[in-house]
């Protein structure tokens, strides 16, 4: 009797302040069936300049983070699968490959790279920002209304006290894949039957929200060693191999890592 882990963070950064750091920008197949679905805009072409400002941070294992299982593994899988090897999963579209990850870290120091710690402590150190405020401990759990227009947020701190935060100019709901449709629908934004269903007040009957999450199930296998296991590693799963089961697929859809 196993269970899902879904792991969440109640931290600075979100989930990029706890996950194991693995970035990837996505497929262009996969940008491509949005826009082909009605996202105008949201093409690979038209996303991919976006995603080139993002990677500051966002490199290769260090070659001293490369240790021997792991080398053995790419050349293993590499002959194995008979896909290549691939020096870099972010610098062009593939199909199938092998090779050491890019992480969000800082190999000088082997310490990751989280939305906080790249965009926030920064700001929080030096306050330089005086319309930077941040408020720690504070649950969102209902956006405020004039009409058709999100002019606030309800908030509940850890002592209990309810607050509404006045917004001057928008809103911008920016909670991961799970808790900004939990605030729509809070709110009264998303299918009426659900919404009605759990006693909220529609505001606006927005089907699709809270809907067609996707994730990738994930499962472990262990193998014991009758030698030491090498001490150096960006964080213990620096390499992965991507393979393609349907031939059909615009992209991989089996990883091993």
């Amino acid at each position: 009797n196993s269970h899902i882990r879904h792991s969440r963070a109640r931290v600075l950064g979100g989930c990029s302040s706890h996950n194991t750091l693995i970035s990837f920008k996505p497929l262009p197949g996969d940008w491509d069936e949005w826009a082909e679905a009605g996202a105008e805009g949201w093409d690979a072409a038209a996303m991919d300049p976006y995603f080139a400002k993002l990677r500051n941070n966002i490199v290769p294992v260090d070659e001293k983070d490369r240790n021997a299982i792991a080398r053995d593994f790419v050349d293993a899988a590499q002959e194995a699968a008979g896909v290549p090897r691939v020096d870099s999963f972010n610098s062009k579209p593939f199909h199938e490959g092998v090779g050491f990850f890019d992480l969000a870290y800082h190999p000088e120091n082997n310490k990751r790279s989280s939305a906080s710690v790249a965009y926030l402590h920064p700001h929080i150190e030096a306050g330089d920002r005086p319309n930077l405020r941040i408020l720690l401990e504070t649950w969102a759990y209902r956006l405020e209304f004039d009409g058709t227009r999100a002019t606030g947020v309800h908030v509940r701190t850890k002592d209990g006290e309810e607050i509404l935060l006045r917004a001057a100019r928008e809103v911008i709901i920016c909670a991961g894949a799970v808790d900004t449709p939990r605030l729509l629908m809070h709110s009264g934004i998303g299918p009426r039957e659900d919404l009605t269903a759990l006693g909220i007040d529609v505001r606006h009957d927005l089907p699709g929200v809270g809907e067609n999450l996707l994730d990738h199930p994930e499962s472990v296998i262990v193998w014991e060693t009758d030698g030491p296991i090498p001490e150096n590693s960006a964080m213990d799963s620096d390499a992965g191999l991507f393979v393609r089961r349907d031939p059909g697929s615009r992209g991989p859809d089996l990883m091993f890592h």
